[in-house]
């Protein structure tokens, strides 16, 4: 748990920019900063007022003295009053007792240059290691090297992936070329708290047109929204959703029926952006509900209560307005958000929520696990019983994906530490491969490659890991070649093809099925309203015969 992979997000081949822009300080900025640390931590006040604002050095403070065993060399220049000679060195009335003084330990009248001393901000000397004569090899050394890896090229995938590390909480983007088999890690996020879900989103929030971003999910109750081809930034481009004051009960209270005007009121489990609404984003939360988003406006569209925390979303892979949640309350529930009710399907399972996943292949059906182990799979058409279940593992199904160079190829992941592969395509699912990944915990995560339909991305409780399907002689003999883009046309124009082809051929059947949608949902509506209805009349006639 000590370097934990929470979640991971693939970006697409030749959306980021070859050189990525590089925020830096000037300097003279740096210097300020450089000045600040070594006489304002000096102090080591606490408080925030006049004695802690930076102090302006003495006129001829040493500031090249680090440790005790290069005080003999260095002379400190005469009229020096911070310290530093044999006499206040050497103390004649030191208790033998005590030859560190530790009972003065949290005296707060220590000298300034002693606590200085202590700080990392006393080893800063130089802002420019051009000034620094101690550095005598030049940055040129590796300059080249840095250059080749700081660039993207055209053939480069992107990952993202939220990481609790020891000492904080990060967001790494790492660089992955599949000609090359190379991974490593471009740059990294600093974030304020634990991640929980990143979302690729190929929308710039600030010039509304495309862009590389992605949303992050966390335990504060905001989704921040960071820019991916800008490194060292040290604050998100747009936050959806503000952190509400719980100072009392009556207060939470209070800001828990607010959630559908200001956001969220608890942590952000999961997010899921939809390609074809590029201004859409939807949202799960701890707070039972789920949230869509306007990402042009920075606004909430539509809340959607639930009776538990929503621990997972998906959209619709061809419709924009179908959306797919699951819950601890152990119910899958499928909303139409054109539908100003907010009235949804509901699939109940055995356990609580992990994941759902719309079918790919078969966009009518999806999948959904449970932390007891199992998937189930269900038409959307019908709330039936599933279609069918799966004993997929022994823990919790963390992570669902389906690659699209293999029809009816399904990949699940669990805390077992087992990455599973299983045919789907007769119904009666049977499992092509099962790997163990030894010492990295439990998977917690996986995803697929756009691009590379056999690539997967694997999160764990240790690392993360690239995993080619390709490489197993039973998912080769099973399933053959994956399938690949036409040759003759680039990347992108295919993939948008395939996209086109396929959104065009069902144009009909989908708008049928959204018509079946909606009258299954206003039938159900109906059937409610009638019920209550009945019991409304039945109460009536109940307090006529009590008031004869």
């Amino acid at each position: 748990m000590a370097s934990l992979v929470s979640s991971v997000s693939w970006v697409s081949r030749g959306v980021a920019k070859s050189r990525p822009e590089k925020l830096s300080l000037e300097v003279n900025d740096l210097e300020n900063v450089i000045e600040e640390l070594k006489f304002g931590l000096g102090a080591g006040e606490s408080a925030v007022g006049e004695d802690s604002l930076p102090r302006k050095p003495p006129k001829n403070a040493s500031v090249c003295k680090t440790t005790n065993e290069t005080e003999d060399s260095i002379e400190d220049p005469p009229g020096d009053e911070s310290g530093g000679s044999d006499e206040e060195v050497i103390d004649e009335n030191e208790d033998p007792d005590d030859p560190y003084n530790l009972a003065a330990y949290d005296d707060e009248d220590q000298d300034d240059e002693l606590m200085l001393e202590s700080t990392i901000a006393g080893m800063t000397v130089y802002a420019d290691n051009k000034d620094d004569p101690y550095i005598t090899l030049p940055d040129e050394v590796d300059e080249e090297d840095d250059k080749a890896d700081f660039e993207i090229r055209p053939t480069d995938n992107l990952i993202v992936a939220g990481r609790a590390a020891p000492e904080c909480s990060l967001l790494e983007v790492y660089v992955y070329n599949q000609k090359d088999s190379s991974l490593y890690c471009h740059h990294d996020i600093i974030l304020p708290a634990f991640p929980l879900a990143a979302c690729w989103i190929n929308y710039d929030v600030e010039t509304k047109s495309p862009g590389n971003m992605v949303a992050v999910g966390s335990m504060e109750p905001v989704i921040s929204i960071w820019e991916l081809d800008v490194v060292e930034v040290i604050e998100p481009v747009a936050t959806l959703g503000t952190k509400q004051s719980t100072k009392s009960t009556k207060k939470k209270k209070k800001t828990k029926e607010k959630s559908s005007v200001d956001g969220h009121t608890d942590a952000v489990l999961d997010i899921s952006w939809h390609s074809m609404a590029p201004t859409a984003l939807a949202s799960a939360s701890a707070d039972h509900t789920a949230a869509v988003w306007d990402l042009s406006e920075g606004k909430q569209l539509l809340s959607l209560k639930h009776t538990d925390k929503v621990q997972t979303l998906d959209w619709h892979p061809k419709e924009s307005s179908v959306l797919l949640t699951g819950a601890f309350d152990h119910v899958v529930r499928l909303y139409d958000c054109r539908q100003q009710d907010k009235t949804c399907l509901k699939w109940k399972i055995k356990g609580e929520v992990e994941r759902v996943l719309w079918d790919s292949f078969c966009p009518y059906n999806f999948f959904a696990s449970d932390d007891s182990g199992h998937v189930f799979y269900m038409d959307s058409r019908k709330e039936t019983l599933p279609v069918f279940t799966l004993r997929a593992h022994e823990s919790a199904v963390t992570g669902l994906t389906q690659c699209r160079g293999y029809d009816g190829c399904l990949a699940t992941v669990a805390m077992d530490a087992t990455l599973k592969v299983w045919d789907t395509r007769k119904g009666n699912p049977n499992c092509v491969l099962e790997k163990k990944f030894k010492d990295q915990g439990g998977l917690t995560c996986v995803a697929p490659c756009p691009e590379a339909n056999s690539i997967l991305v694997l999160g764990s409780e240790k690392c993360l890991t690239i995993y080619d399907l390709q490489t197993s002689s039973q998912v080769r003999k099973h399933f053959g070649d994956p399938k690949t883009p036409e040759t003759n046309a680039s990347v992108d124009e295919a993939m948008d093809g395939l996209t086109l082809n396929t959104m065009e051929s069902d144009e009909d059947e989908l708008n049928e099925y959204l018509g079946n949608i909606s009258e299954t949902v206003t039938k159900s509506k109906t059937a409610s309203l009638s019920q209550a209805n009945r019991k409304k009349k039945k109460a009536k006639r109940k307090n006529k015969k009590a008031g004869g």
